[in-house]
C-alpha cells in the first residue's frame, strides 16, 4: 500500500456553553463548519465524559460475549437494528469492514433486539439513558441548522421526533478488531472504507488513544477511490469531552447541497504510528421520522419521505453490503439465464441526460430505458448502498429513485431488462465459482474513478 498523504486542516470546535444566550452566535459557526468542512467537534454539551465511559463499558462487555450469545439479538436490514459482525461491504474497498456493531433505536421494534437483561445487567437502562442524552444534543443542533436554512426553530426537531412509532434515529456500538502489525498474508485489514453518512447528522464518541478517524473534505478531485487523496486526521479528544459531528447525505441534500457530507473512513492500520489495536466508538445517527417530507427551502431535488430515504440510504431489497465476498447471489438476466456474481457487483449504470428534472421525461422510450440503464424486470433499480466516492452521489441515488417511480406508472409494458455487472477481480479471485460473463465497459467499477463522471 502506498503512504498516505496527509494535511492538517482545521476541524471547527464549538461550544454549546450557554445555548440559549449565545443561540445567534452557535448557528453561525455551526453553518460556517457544515458550509465549509462537513465536519466539526461540540464541546461544553452537557454530557459527562463519567457517561460516555460507562456506555463504552457496556459496549465493551457486549462484545466480549460469545458470537452465538449475540447473535440472539441478529441485525434485521428492514428495521436497521441489532448485531452484525464481518458484514458491511463498503464499494470504495470491495471488502468487509473487520468489524462488529450493535444498533439500536428507540422505537418498540428494538423488544426483540435486547438481551435478557440477566446476561448483561443494566445494559439497556444504560444505554436507553445516554441515547436520550444523545438525542438532547442533537436537537440543538437541529434548531441552528433550521434556523441556518431559514426553517422554523423546530423544523428538524419535529422530523426526528423520537416519541413517535415511526422514529428511524439509530445508535450504533461499533467495535472494530485489532489488526496485526506485520501482517505477511497480504491483506489489508480495512475497518470502515471511505464513505459518507446517509444520515442528518452523526454525533461520535471516541476513546482516548484509539485513533484512526480520517477525513477528506471536497475530496481531491483527480484522485482515484482513495489512492491519491490527501487525509486529516481526527484525533480521539477525550480530555476536553469533545463530540465529533458530521453531515450526512440527508441534511446536505436538505439544504439544496449548501451543507456538505464528507467523505470520511476508519482507517485500516498499514503505515508506522497507525493504531492497530482493538477500538470501539458509538455513532448516534440522527435519521429522519419515516413520515418526514424531505425537501430543501430552494427544492432543488423532489420531495422524498423519510421511510423512501432510508430505502435508498439502507438498500432494503438491494441488499448488497450484508453479505461477505464469500457469499454469492444468482442476478436474473433479461436473456432467461441465472449468472452468479459477487453480491455488490450489479449496479445500475445512469447518466443524467437521461433524466430532466424540469421535464420529467426519459428521453427515450421505456423498454429502451430498461435495457441500457440496468433495470430489472419488476423495475427496482440495483443500488449501492452507500455514496463513498465524492458528494454528488446522494444526487446519483435520488435520481435513480425518482425514475423507478416515474416507471411505476406502466405496470403492463413488458421490459427488456440487460444487466451490466461491475467485476472486483480481488472479490472474484477469492472466489473461483464466480463466473463474471458480462462486460463492465461503462459500469461503475469500485476501483474506477468517483460517480461525478457520470454527470
Amino acid at each position: 500500500m502506498s503512504t498516505t498523504k496527509y494535511s492538517d486542516r482545521v476541524i471547527p470546535s464549538i461550544s454549546l456553553a450557554n445555548f440559549d444566550q449565545r443561540i445567534e452566535e452557535i448557528t453561525a459557526q455551526l453553518v460556517d463548519a457544515a458550509e465549509n468542512v462537513g465536519f466539526f467537534s461540540i464541546v461544553d454539551h452537557g454530557i459527562a465524559r463519567t457517561d460516555v465511559d460507562k456506555v463504552f463499558e457496556f459496549s465493551s462487555s457486549f462484545f466480549s460475549l460469545p458470537d452465538e450469545v449475540k447473535s440472539l439479538v441478529p441485525f434485521s436490514p428492514i428495521e436497521n437494528i441489532g448485531w452484525e459482525k464481518n458484514a458491511q461491504i463498503r464499494p470504495s474497498t470491495g471488502a468487509c469492514d473487520r468489524k462488529e456493531s450493535y444498533q439500536l433505536q428507540f422505537n418498540s421494534g428494538m423488544e426483540t433486539r435486547w438481551l435478557p437483561e440477566t446476561i448483561v445487567p443494566g445494559f439497556r437502562s444504560t444505554v436507553m439513558t445516554f441515547m436520550h442524552q444523545a438525542q438532547a444534543v442533537s436537537e440543538k443542533l437541529m434548531v441552528c441548522f433550521a434556523r441556518g436554512l431559514g426553517f422554523p426553530d423546530d423544523f428538524f426537531v419535529a422530523a426526528h421526533d423520537i416519541t413517535k412509532e415511526d422514529s428511524q434515529t439509530v445508535a450504533r456500538l461499533l467495535h472494530y478488531f485489532a489488526a496485526p502489525e506485520a501482517s505477511n498474508d497480504g491483506q489489508i485489514y480495512h475497518r470502515a472504507g471511505a464513505h459518507t453518512d446517509w444520515d442528518f447528522i452523526t454525533l461520535l464518541f471516541q476513546k482516548a488513544g484509539q485513533s484512526g478517524l480520517e477525513i477528506c473534505p471536497g475530496r481531491e478531485a483527480a484522485s482515484t477511490f482513495g489512492h491519491s487523496d490527501v487525509w486529516t486526521r481526527v484525533e480521539p479528544a477525550a480530555e476536553s469531552n469533545a463530540i465529533i459531528c458530521n453531515i450526512g447525505d440527508l441534511l446536505m441534500s436538505w439544504s439544496d447541497d449548501r451543507f456538505k457530507s464528507t467523505l470520511h473512513r476508519v482507517k485500516a492500520p498499514c503505515e508506522p504510528g497507525d493504531f492497530y489495536g482493538e477500538r470501539y466508538s458509538i455513532a448516534f445517527f440522527n435519521q429522519p421520522r419515516k413520515s418526514a417530507e424531505i425537501q430543501g427551502p430552494g427544492r432543488k431535488y423532489p420531495l422524498v419521505t423519510g421511510a423512501e430515504f432510508t430505502r435508498i440510504g439502507v438498500g432494503i431489497g438491494h441488499d448488497h453490503h450484508r453479505q461477505c465476498p464469500s457469499s454469492s447471489r444468482s442476478l436474473s438476466l433479461g436473456c432467461g439465464r441465472k449468472r452468479t456474481a459477487p453480491p455488490r457487483a450489479a449496479v445500475g449504470h445512469l447518466c443524467r441526460s437521461s433524466w430532466s428534472r424540469s421535464r420529467r421525461t426519459l428521453g427515450c422510450s421505456l423498454s429502451r430505458f430498461a435495457e441500457l440503464y440496468g433495470l430489472g424486470s419488476d423495475m427496482e433499480l440495483i443500488l449501492m448502498r452507500h455514496r463513498p466516492y465524492d458528494l454528488r452521489s446522494y444526487e446519483f441515488s435520488l435520481e435513480t429513485y425518482a425514475i423507478r417511480r416515474v416507471l411505476e406508472h406502466d405496470e403492463d409494458q413488458e421490459y427488456s431488462v440487460k444487466f451490466h455487472l461491475a467485476a472486483d477481480e480481488k472479490v472474484v479471485e477469492s472466489n473461483p465459482t464466480h463466473s463474471l460473463v458480462d462486460s463492465v465497459e461503462g459500469c461503475v467499477h469500485p476501483h474506477r474513478p468517483s460517480l461525478v463522471e457520470l454527470f
